[in-house]
């Protein structure tokens, strides 16, 4: 298999097993670690090229003609998360960025996302992950 082939099988939703298909995905989620990040300025340097690429790795993948996909070619919107709960130790970003995704799929308030609770979301993935069950919120 080319390299090729697995971009386009990514796009397609074919790898990894399971994923979806792009054209079934309405937001995409970027995280960035802004530890190293002093400005929106720097912020944007990192952002901007990956919202110009995006748009042109489905198009080289021809997906915009086999999908009908409305979504245009050009530069993706960008939108900036603020007001987010940061991790407070190395090690933690895993199970934050874990949670962030959860938290913006179901539209929780960031503000239940508390240390707390991410020592306890830690706790229940690894019994979870041990025992292999998905246990309630």
């Amino acid at each position: 298999m080319q390299a090729n082939d697995i971009l386009v099988d990514y796009v397609n939703g074919l790898h990894p097993t399971p994923s979806m298909k792009l054209s079934e995905v309405d937001i995409v989620y970027v995280p960035i670690n802004v530890r190293s990040i002093n400005s929106d300025n720097q912020l944007k340097g990192v952002i901007i090229p990956l919202a110009k690429v995006l748009p042109r790795i489905l198009h080289a993948t021809s997906y915009y003609g086999k999908n009908g996909d409305p979504k245009s070619e050009e530069q993706w919107d960008i939108e900036r998360l603020h007001d987010v709960p940061q991790q407070e130790y190395d090690g933690d970003c895993g199970i934050f960025l874990i949670k962030y995704v959860e938290y913006l799929m179901h539209d929780h308030p960031f503000r239940s996302l508390t240390r707390a609770r991410i020592d306890w979301f830690k706790e229940k993935m690894t019994i979870e992950l041990f025992y292999f069950k998905n246990l309630p919120m």
